[in-house]
């Protein structure tokens, strides 16, 4: 009675956030699972700064436009940010990293690391989006590893790079109904924000307009999931 038990147990498919969580508390048997985060914290920590202010300054701009002096506070600290922020942690946003998470700022390095400043806003977008894709394929890296660790009993094997390839594939297709649903969030957000700018709320139609595009994402989220 047991041995079937333990046979139906063994035979039976886990959740995917009980094979995360699973996978997470293997970590210390397992620690080829942190190669990918490891690998992304070292670049932030050791490697380039590549300059984000050639994206941020358009949006800093628009922000100085609009009346009332939150938005030129809001422009003034996102120009603040911009000049110790790096391109290069759009991967972080994607993997699991320390250094993504809480910002490579208060870490010194042991040599001063170079800067790199693109020329243009389309260089900038075309590295931030390359970054992106980077991120995407870590992160799809290590879940198909934490997954097949749990069903397969070892992260790495035969078939790896065609189950991390597919797993790209449909996230990228996740992420290809979400960014424009937050468009047109942002869109439906604007109109918002130019009715309450016109009666002194900016601050108001920013809530209103985060609040819109943390529904819309869960409402994404929670239809591949469930």
């Amino acid at each position: 009675m047991q041995r079937g038990v333990s046979a139906e147990a063994r035979g039976a498919i886990p959740g995917i956030f009980q094979t995360i969580a699973t996978a997470m508390s293997l970590l210390l048997v397992q620690p080829v699972l942190l190669l990918v985060p490891v690998a992304v914290d070292l670049s932030l920590w050791l490697g380039v700064r590549i300059s984000p202010e050639r994206l941020v300054e358009p949006l800093a701009l628009v922000l100085a436009a609009q009346p009332g002096a939150e938005a030129g506070a809001l422009g003034n600290s996102l120009r603040a940010m911009s000049q110790s922020g790096n391109l290069i942690e759009f991967i972080g946003w994607f993997v699991p990293s320390l250094v993504g998470s809480v910002g490579a700022v208060g870490l010194a390095a042991p040599w001063a690391k170079p800067l790199l400043e693109p020329g243009s806003l389309g260089g900038s977008l075309l590295l931030a989006a390359g970054f992106a894709a980077l991120g995407a394929l870590g992160l799809m890296t290590l879940q198909v590893m934490m997954a097949r660790l749990i069903r397969e009993g070892a992260p790495l094997g035969p078939g790896l790079a065609r189950m991390v390839g597919l797993a790209t594939v449909r996230y990228a297709g996740f992420l290809a109904l979400l960014i424009p649903a937050m468009i047109m969030a942002i869109v439906a957000g604007s109109l918002v924000a130019s009715l309450f700018s016109v009666i002194n709320l900016f601050l108001a139609s920013l809530v209103v307009l985060a609040m819109v595009i943390v529904i819309v994402s869960a409402a994404i989220m929670l239809t591949f999931v469930v």
